[in-house]
């Protein structure tokens, strides 16, 4: 069961400013299953719990560097959702790409999974796009995770193409989308 608590307005968790409501999200706070959650941008200051969710929930050869997490978090591009002690349970990644908003990676921490956060922060995203009038959202996945694939799919994801040795040599992604043109909404 998930209940929008209310809207934030605190600019403490805004720290780069105006990127994030260009983004068309704000900082919320929600209850799924009686977890009391922050949605929020990701502030620098998380970096070191963002890339052990990362290195624990990705392939090493998958997984962001810190370096990278760092340069994307400071430009507004990471959004988390956080217990009320200040613990990460998930986050994704965003930019816009190519009139698609591009879901660049989504993570749950092990002991909440399958607790719907995965697809409040996919619902996230989707609202997002749809806010900023693009096209839908995209993104890649590694043709061996059949259940990231299957979540997507659950979600009116389609295989739109495949990207070869996009992970590895031999590993190739699988590129998702969910066009809003053919979905119709959100």
């Amino acid at each position: 069961m998930l209940t929008v608590i209310n809207e934030m307005n605190d600019e403490a968790e805004k720290p780069a400013g105006e990127l994030y409501k260009s983004r068309g999200l704000s900082a919320q706070s929600f209850e799924v299953n009686g977890l009391e959650l922050r949605f929020r941008p990701v502030s620098g200051a998380e970096i070191d719990s963002i890339a052990a969710l990362e290195n624990i929930s990705f392939e090493p050869h998958v997984a962001e560097s810190r370096d990278y997490l760092s340069d994307e978090i400071a430009a507004g591009n990471y959004w988390g959702l956080f217990l009320m002690t200040g613990e990460v349970a998930a986050y994704m990644g965003i930019e816009v790409e190519d009139d698609y908003l591009y879901l660049s990676n989504i993570a749950v921490a092990h002991s909440y999974r399958g607790s719907g956060l995965g697809g409040l922060l996919l619902g996230q995203a989707l609202r997002c796009a749809f806010q900023l009038r693009l096209r839908g959202v995209r993104l890649h996945v590694s043709e061996r995770n059949l259940n990231a694939i299957s979540f997507y799919e659950k979600h009116a994801f389609a295989r739109s193409d495949i990207t070869r040795c996009f992970y590895a040599p031999d590993e190739d992604a699988v590129i998702m989308t969910r066009d809003f043109s053919v979905n119709n909404c959100i």
